[in-house]
């Protein structure tokens, strides 16, 4: 077996072999000396002379060879040669304790060699000493037994001991060395994913920006660093002089704005920013969504900050609503004409039943395209200034009783009913708040199926009125009760049936001014029920009173 050398990245085998032979030399001349100094005699018989010019031999020969060119083994020659040269200095010395020289080579050939130099080290050192003992007593007795023992069996146990020693040692640095292996594998894999990480993140075509714990970037890909350079900012926080909110002229203040919300350890998403003075040529609009990062130990570590330029698509819409302001505004006035000019002709006397019939679908017809006018009309202005409401006090069970009233004579087979019979007096505009009624009923029969019904309750709770709209029509998906309030949009479900896609959205955002919220629940293929909840405000009343 190759002897196990002790690994260092300064000491080659060379030097440690001469390392381990210059101990017992170093133990060997500082015996030399006592004895010069308290016994001459024993340094010059020949054979102790002999050990220790051998020792010394060996030191010279560890320190020349060039250990790591030769065979391994012959390394094993010097502790073996030691053994000869203690027992030689040992030999017709028997009251110097030189035997216990014996124990370095012993140790050198069990801690380098393993098996079977823990086994050749201690065999070869009793054997030579129990000849010796045996020689230097004219007639050996059990009585001599122990002290004959003694050292052979001490190298024995010591070998046996250094021999595990190194064992475990060698088990645990080969442990360490796969675990360093497992490290170094690891961390070569999360140097390649963040390096990864970085090349996607500059990659994309939308900002972003990683904080530490203490609100510092730590991060910032090409993206985010192109819009600070392009619009001169002097910071990475977007937006360092001049922020503004969704309607462009809001001026942000600076604990407010996103990024300093997100070095609060604040999450959010995609609040709208303009980025550039009101009167700017050039603006830029960004969603910016912020997620705070936890650590394992609970604590915030920082937070990341995703920021879209959303420029395009705001003036995309703008555009639209402009256009959509400018074509409805346009066809109101002649249709407001045709229907009250139609509405004349139909209560003319001479007319046949077949005109008459004729002309009430024409009625009908321009009516319905009157309503989605007056929709895209007010989404249009809802957009560009909001909604103004006239508020003051109010029945709201007159406002749902009327509404049902009024739809009844559309509603065909649809049975409709307001089981609404005390008063829900509150503060809010009633003519708004009619046209959600209207539109929460009119869908309820339009998307109903024969037969069905529709019901209309007012419940009070507390300092607030929750008004209900349930049907029994086709129901919606999960995934379009999500979108349904959004504008422009149109269930797959509701098929030919006509609509903008507005009259919900108009809802929310008049019950939204009002300080309420409306929600839906429904069942696919059982019907849908709409919640309006609107706080009373009668206690403001009474104080503006």
């Amino acid at each position: 077996m190759s002897p196990q050398y002790p690994r260092t990245h300064r000491f080659g085998v060379r030097r440690s072999v001469f390392l381990t032979q210059l101990v017992m030399a170093v133990c060997v001349l500082t015996l030399v000396v006592i004895l010069l100094i308290v016994d001459i005699d024993v340094v010059s018989e020949i054979s102790f002379f002999l050990g220790v010019t051998l020792v010394f031999a060996l030191t010279a020969l560890a320190a020349t060879i060039d250990w790591e060119r030769v065979p391994s083994w012959t390394i094993g020659v010097i502790p073996v040669l030691d053994i000869i040269a203690v027992t030689l200095m040992r030999l017709n010395q028997p009251t110097i304790t030189v035997a216990l020289f014996y124990a370095f080579p012993v140790i050198w050939l069990a801690s380098y060699f393993r098996r079977w130099g823990a086994v050749l080290g201690p065999s070869l050192a009793s054997v030579l000493y129990i000849v010796l003992i045996v020689s230097e007593t004219s007639k050996f007795s059990a009585v001599d037994l122990p002290r004959t023992l003694v050292l052979p069996i001490t190298f024995a146990f010591v070998a046996t001991a250094i021999y595990q020693s190194r064992t475990r040692a060698q088990a645990q640095r080969v442990i360490l060395d796969r675990q360093s292996g497992l490290l170094e594998a690891a961390l070569e894999r999360s140097r390649r994913g963040e390096k990864l990480l970085d090349e996607v993140l500059n990659a994309v075509r939308f900002g972003v920006v990683r904080m530490d714990e203490n609100g510092r970037a730590v991060f910032t890909n090409d993206a985010h660093r192109l819009w600070m350079r392009s619009h001169d900012q002097p910071e990475w926080r977007l937006g360092a002089e001049h922020l503004y909110a969704a309607d462009g002229r809001t001026l942000i203040p600076e604990e407010e704005r996103p990024f300093a919300r997100a070095a609060r350890g604040e999450s959010f998403r995609d609040v709208v920013v303009w980025m550039g003075d009101p009167d700017a040529e050039e603006r830029l609009a960004f969603a910016i969504t912020g997620h705070r990062l936890d650590g394992a130990d609970g604590d915030v570590s920082g937070s990341v900050v995703v920021s879209r330029d959303i420029t395009t698509e705001l003036q995309a819409v703008k555009a639209r609503d402009d256009l959509m302001a400018s074509v409805t505004h346009e066809l109101k006035n002649p249709l407001t004409s045709v229907t009250g000019f139609v509405e004349l002709a139909v209560d003319a006397p001479e007319l046949s039943e077949t005109t008459r019939h004729q002309l009430e679908v024409v009625l009908k017809s321009s009516d319905r395209m009157l309503g989605l006018v007056t929709d895209l009309l007010e989404a249009s202005r809802a957009a560009a200034v909001g909604l103004k409401l006239t508020k003051a006090e109010m029945d709201l069970a007159d406002v749902a009783r009327d509404a049902v009233e009024a739809a009844r004579p559309s509603a065909g087979s649809v049975d409709v009913r307001c089981d609404v019979v005390e008063p829900a007096l509150m503060v809010g505009d009633a003519f708004r708040l009619r046209q959600v009624l209207d539109n929460l009923v009119s869908n309820a029969i339009k998307y109903n199926r024969p037969q069905g019904s529709v019901v209309v309750r007012i419940a009070e709770d507390g300092e607030c009125l929750e008004l209900t709209v349930t049907d029994t029509g086709q129901g919606l998906t999960a995934d379009e009760v999500d979108a349904v309030f959004a504008r422009y949009y149109r269930a797959p479900s509701a098929g030919s049936v006509g609509g903008t896609g507005l009259g919900l959205n108009i809802s929310r955002d008049i019950v939204r001014q009002h300080d309420g919220d409306i929600t839906v629940t429904s069942e696919p293929g059982l019907g849908s029920t709409f919640t309006v909840r609107l706080p009373r405000a009668m206690a403001q009343l009474e104080e503006q009173r």
